[in-house]
């Protein structure tokens, strides 16, 4: 039995399809109005759109009032926890120095009662 070589016209074949295949995939699919056509529709279903960044503070004083909103928006929202559970908000004065603790604020607000905090 011998074997036979398969034909050149064959061969050449193969390997022109295995050269221009690719190039011609991506003339066909990187035309911009092809990508424009089937593509940009279908786009937005499946891309979100960019969020807006928040500019970090620059200097010390926005961040020192960056900052202190925060505080503010976290107190507040301790405040209205505390006040759905039914406990008392001890409220504080500002000082220059910086505010109780959680701790040391129920130790005042309980000061005759034994309770762990």
């Amino acid at each position: 039995m011998a074997i036979r070589a398969r034909p050149a016209r064959l061969e050449l074949f193969k390997f022109t399809l295995y050269v221009f295949f690719p190039i011609a995939a991506m003339l066909h699919f990187g035309d911009p109005d092809w990508y424009d056509v089937y593509v940009e529709p279908l786009r937005a279903h499946y891309v979100q759109p960019e969020k807006v960044q928040v500019e970090p503070p620059s200097n010390k004083t926005d961040l020192q009032a960056a900052l202190a909103k925060l505080k503010e928006e976290r107190l507040a929202k301790r405040a209205e926890r505390l006040k759905a559970q039914g406990e008392d908000i001890v409220l504080r004065e500002e000082s220059s120095r910086s505010t109780l603790s959680v701790k040391e604020a129920l130790q005042q607000q309980t000061a005759g009662e034994k309770r762990w905090v």
